[in-house]
């Protein structure tokens, strides 16, 4: 009983010495000294509320293992074990019509693990072992997702490349009419206008204009989640088109109402276009395609009309003070219809003079013009004349014929 007694004192002295001279050695220049006494033994004292432990003759910090065992020796140690075991998942994902595919969120059965740079890569990390569903989702864009994707302990699963499609401008996971409205309404409109709406910049360029329109279109009628697939191939090169120099023909006035035609030769995956037309509004005046609607309207031509198609813009403006007229027409095929190839009319106008005179009028030129492909990136034209031609008299203008390479 006296020597249990003697134990316990010493245990309680060598505890309040290491506690005292703790403090006193880490002044000392950051020395904090660790102490060990080996030999073995243990005991506990209590009192006044309060419990000391001590461990006299413990042997040094090891690790012995045997059978199913595992005793870890040393100081004492609380939930000390191996650590648990994880895994993670890596991948791909573009954003279609975008050069930056940065700032994809990746889900992992609902939550939020990942984030892509600006290639579209990503890694979601220390996951528990087992079967997962990823998915990832960013505005403006259909989910994809990826079921009963398998997860091994220590290990890296990397999926397939996958592209998000476009158009959902309204986020309720369907491309429809509702999203066609949402950017027709803003387009032409950039960050800073009073009209500029960000849901509808699907692209993110700043700005609302064709590349959006078409992306909703290309995509119309999809809902998600699509599947975790290959990407879509696509170059966004943004090649601008060339335009000629316009020649000095000798220009002969109307001597009537004259039907008019834009024609393209050779088309090549066109989806979508964006044209400005600009006329004297002295020497000519458009006649209204559907007197029905409001405004003045040109005709869509035969390679949009006969297939399923959406019109965000199609009207004429003249500014008197600045005696300038100019035709708008901004249009797009809708998914399921195939990209335009071959030749055929873009668009027909019919103008009238303002006076029966042998006057010249001053030509038509384009303003702008874009024509972009199912993907979203932005075809190279060329064209030989900046002017139109009466397809009904060679001699009253050139022809405007479009090349799309």
């Amino acid at each position: 009983m006296k020597e249990h007694k003697t134990l316990r004192w010493i245990a309680i002295l060598m505890g309040l010495t290491l506690l005292a001279t703790g403090p006193i050695l880490a002044q000392g220049g950051y020395d904090l000294t660790w102490w060990t006494v080996d030999g073995g033994g243990a005991t506990v004292s209590s009192g006044e509320g309060y419990t000391l432990g001590g461990t006299i003759g413990q042997p040094d910090a090891g690790t012995l293992s045997g059978e199913d065992y595992t005793v870890i020796g040393g100081f004492w140690s609380f939930g000390v074990g191996a650590p648990p075991a994880i895994c993670q998942i890596t991948g791909t994902v573009l954003l279609q019509g975008r050069s930056d595919h940065g700032g994809v969120t990746i889900h992992v059965d609902g939550t939020p693990m990942a984030t892509t740079d600006s290639g579209g890569g990503f890694t979601a990390a220390n996951l528990a072992p087992g079967t997962h569903t990823v998915r990832a989702a960013h505005p403006g864009y259909l989910t994809s997702e990826a079921a009963s994707v398998s997860c091994p302990a220590s290990q890296t699963t990397e999926l397939p490349p996958t592209t998000l499609l476009g158009g959902d401008a309204n986020r309720d996971c369907v491309i429809n009419l509702f999203d066609l409205v949402l950017v027709g309404a803003a387009y032409g409109t950039c960050e800073g206008d009073p009209a500029f709406d960000p849901r509808a910049d699907i692209n993110g360029d700043g700005c609302v204009n064709l590349f959006d329109l078409v992306l909703v279109a290309a995509n119309y009628g999809r809902g998600c989640p699509i599947p975790w697939a290959a990407p879509v191939t696509f170059g966004l090169t943004q090649v601008e088109y060339s335009l000629s120099a316009p020649g000095q023909p000798p220009w002969k006035g109307l001597a009537g109402s004259e039907q008019w035609s834009l024609q393209v030769v050779d088309a090549r995956d066109i989806y979508g276009l964006d044209i400005r037309i600009a006329f004297d509004p002295t020497a000519v005046r458009v006649v209204d395609a559907d007197p029905e609607r409001g405004g003045v309207q040109v005709v869509i031509g035969s390679l949009l009309a006969d297939r399923p198609h959406f019109v965000a813009e199609n009207r004429v403006t003249v500014d008197e003070g600045r005696g300038k007229g100019v035709i708008t027409l901004v249009a797009t095929l809708l998914r399921p219809a195939q990209p335009i190839r071959g030749s055929g009319s873009l668009a027909v106008v019919l103008f009238e003079p303002v006076e029966l005179s042998e006057a010249a009028p001053s030509p038509f030129t384009i303003e702008d013009m874009r024509l972009v492909a199912l993907d979203g990136g932005l075809l190279a034209v060329d064209w030989k004349e900046n002017a139109l031609r009466s397809t009904q008299k060679p001699q009253a203008y050139l022809p405007l014929i479009l090349k799309v390479r």
